[in-house]
């Protein structure tokens, strides 16, 4: 997660998570 997407949340800060991987979560 770069946090270069705006952040679609009203009222929730974008940032990054420094290291983290995207996981496939299967539905």
């Amino acid at each position: 997660f770069d946090g270069i997407a705006p952040e679609p949340r009203k009222g929730v800060r974008g940032g990054h998570v420094p290291g983290s991987k995207c996981i496939p979560f299967p539905k």
